[in-house]
């Protein structure tokens, strides 16, 4: 359990680092969606709290599940933040 953990977390940090170089959103989406951005720092900073956490003590593999979701957070948010703008409702 514990190696499973180690490997997760190893894979998550590798993946934040990879996300960490990819194109910086333009000063338009910066403008547009500030608050989907603003989530997606926050995701990404909850995931590297729970990587720290994760090293430490996995509980039962739901810190594993939770850094699964935070990625998949992670890549929805990205998705959203790319999304063609729709009419405001």
């Amino acid at each position: 359990m514990r190696l499973s953990t180690l490997t997760s977390a190893i894979f998550v940090v590798g993946l934040s680092v990879g996300m960490a170089g990819a194109d910086a959103p333009s000063k338009k989406t910066l403008t547009q969606r500030p608050n989907l951005l603003a989530a997606q720092k926050l995701a990404a900073q909850a995931r590297a709290k729970l990587v720290l956490g994760a090293a430490e003590f996995d509980a039962d593999g739901h810190a594993e599940r939770a850094m699964k979701l935070l990625t998949e957070v992670n890549a929805e948010l990205a998705a959203a933040v790319k999304a063609p703008d729709a009419a405001p409702k």
